[in-house]
């Protein structure tokens, strides 16, 4: 009998994900789409959980498991400001 062992957190897959945070409308579809990574700033903006300002651009990693959801942050944001990066 085998079981099924997952990799440890810092094996595992992770996946890069950029925002141009400048060019955020606020719509919230990231929000709607990946609400564990995403969430409001006090100034009507979406930001992603955990990411580090790198001038233009936030910069995230996000597990496997998320990579669905923010993928679909990705396609529904209406200024295509989002990018899921394997």
């Amino acid at each position: 009998m085998s079981s099924a062992r997952s990799l440890p957190d810092s094996m595992a897959k992770k996946y890069t994900v950029t925002h141009y945070r400048q060019k955020c409308i606020g719509c919230g579809a990231c929000v709607l789409e990946a609400p564990e990574q995403w969430r409001f700033d006090a100034d009507g903006l979406s930001t992603l959980e955990g990411a580090e300002d790198k001038g233009q651009f936030w910069v995230g990693k996000i597990s496997e498991e998320k990579f669905e959801e923010n993928k679909r942050a990705e396609q529904n944001c209406p200024v295509h400001i989002i990018k899921v990066i394997d």
